[in-house]
Formats: structure tokens, C-alpha cells, sequence
């Protein structure tokens, strides 16, 4: 294991603008790694990284791997609808939903 990514998703962990929803529903045509790279101001590794872990949808195009920038909107979609976890005092998870007793 190293350090604290491998505890979690990554993609999970990264702010996700208005703005990169939109751009992606502008988009017609498969995108590079560096291209979604540069929307969601990580480093291309870390996209090759998230596709081979199935946190983003990809495509093997030839021997090139490319977004489908549809696919990528619904996945960012479901990402920003999963309820937000957070550790209560008694170090229990809880989802906004209230504690049973």
C-alpha cells in the first residue's frame, strides 16, 4: 500500500468544477489522457492510473487509450450524487443520514 490514495479513490478527492461538465459536453471526438488530464488539473499518469483502477471510463483506441467525453459527464454525474462521508466522534461513518441508537 502507499500512503493515504490507497485508502480511497482518487477521483473522489478532486474538486470537480461546473466548468469541466461543461467543456466535456462540448466535446464530439474521443479525448487523450493529457486532454482530460489538463481538465481535471491532475498529471496524465494519474488518469492512465484512474482508467486501469475503472475509477474513469476508457477505451483502448489502438494501442492508445481515449475518453469518451459522454461517458466521462456521467461519470462525474454520479460522482458529485454519492452522499459525502464523514467520521463521527465515536469514529463511526455516517452518510447525512442520522445515527441509529
Amino acid at each position: 500500500m502507499k500512503g493515504p490514495a490507497a485508502l480511497g479513490s482518487d477521483l473522489l478527492a478532486v474538486p470537480v468544477s461546473p466548468g469541466i461538465v461543461e467543456e466535456l459536453k462540448k466535446r464530439t471526438t474521443l479525448m487523450k489522457a493529457t486532454e482530460v488530464a489538463e481538465l481535471f488539473a491532475v498529471h496524465p499518469k494519474t488518469i492512465y492510473r484512474w482508467a486501469a483502477r475503472h475509477e474513469l471510463p476508457s477505451v483502448r483506441w489502438r494501442k492508445s487509450v481515449r475518453f469518451d467525453p459522454k461517458q466521462l459527464v456521467d461519470c462525474i454525474t454520479r460522482k458529485l450524487s454519492v452522499p459525502a462521508y464523514s467520521h463521527t466522534a465515536q469514529g463511526r461513518r455516517s452518510a447525512h443520514y442520522p445515527q441509529s441508537a
